[in-house]
């Protein structure tokens, strides 16, 4: 019996902690669905802001990779200075207890995956998820695009130590 008892729970307790994840990829409809939510955080990431201006999801955010995903001359990726990814995740409205969304224009799809992993990195681990198919697919969806910049509460972020 007793260990009946001990699988059932187990399972309860994988069961709840599994639900508490985000997907890493979620659909056009289900962010229509959860656009409105005070947690969720829309991000365009977009090498250029022209792109941004010219049309975004309502309510997204922009960010230019180089920002939170500086490079050297050699190539390297590095890690970003953690004042200046606090300052700037922070400008975007995003705090500890977000659900960040980011999403790609046109085949910007490798910065956007960088800087998914550069969130998971600054703490964020299953709080980040990607749109599939990025703006595309949200425009194929249907769903409507604006060029109103949205007012944004800076967030309050405490990034985790890199290492």
């Amino acid at each position: 019996m007793k260990p009946l008892i001990f699988f059932i729970l187990f399972l309860f307790f994988s069961v709840s902690v599994l639900a508490e994840e985000n997907s890493i990829l979620v659909t056009a409809q289900w962010l229509k669905e959860h656009q409105s939510d005070a947690k969720v955080v829309l991000v365009q990431v977009n090498f250029l802001k022209l792109d941004y201006d010219a049309e975004h999801i309502i309510g997204a955010r922009y960010l230019w990779p180089g920002s939170l995903a500086p490079d050297s001359p050699l190539g390297a990726m590095n890690e970003p200075d953690l004042k200046i990814a606090q300052q700037v995740v922070e400008d975007l409205g995003i705090s500890n207890d977000s659900h960040v969304v980011l999403y790609f224009v046109r085949n910007e799809v490798s910065p956007t995956a960088r800087i998914f992993l550069t969130f998971e990195n600054l703490g964020m681990k299953g709080k980040v998820s990607l749109l599939d198919g990025g703006l595309e697919a949200w425009k194929k969806a249907g769903f409507e695009t604006t060029k109103d910049v949205p007012t944004v509460k800076k967030g309050k972020f405490k990034p985790a130590s890199l290492g």
